[in-house]
């Protein structure tokens, strides 16, 4: 089992290019929005919509060193001035500024993660997650997004 797993208790998936583009669509942001990919990885996401929405923000949040590290390897190539990273634990990050939240986390961290949302987010924050819904909370839409391997978006 690799550090990541053990420390994060999610593994690195990297989500392919056109699950985020439907992201993108999902969460079309305004001068001034606020984004965070929580459990970030390599940066791909944070990347896309920085690079989609350039008068918004986008914040990467990861603990995992690897996943971090390509990350910045990512923005040191490729610098974006609306890009934010953080190498910490998510759970320690104020999202009470957040606008749009997208994460791709187990089903026992997205569980965690909802007192959090119901504590800090201002109502009509928009929430994505990749794969697995709240257990209690029904979505308001659900995409099923075809490829290789099949993914559902949550919102």
């Amino acid at each position: 089992m690799s550090y990541g797993i053990v420390t994060t208790k999610v593994p690195y998936v990297p989500i392919p290019q056109h699950v985020i583009d439907e992201v993108k669509r999902l969460l079309p942001m305004k001068t001034g929005d606020q984004f965070y990919d929580l459990g970030s990885g390599d940066g791909r996401v944070i990347a896309t919509m920085a690079s989609a929405y350039p008068d918004a923000f986008a914040t990467g949040v990861e603990k995992a060193p690897l996943p971090y590290t390509l990350t910045q390897i990512r923005f040191w190539r490729k610098p974006l001035r609306n890009v934010k990273t953080l190498f910490k634990n998510f759970s320690r990050v104020q999202l009470n500024n957040a606008t749009h939240i997208y994460m791709y986390l187990f089903p026992e961290v997205v569980e965690k993660l909802l007192p959090k949302f119901e504590a800090e987010l201002k109502k009509g924050t928009r929430v994505v997650s990749c794969d697995f819904p709240f257990k209690t909370k029904e979505p308001i839409e659900t995409i099923v997004v075809a490829g290789r391997h099949k993914h559902t978006l949550y919102v």
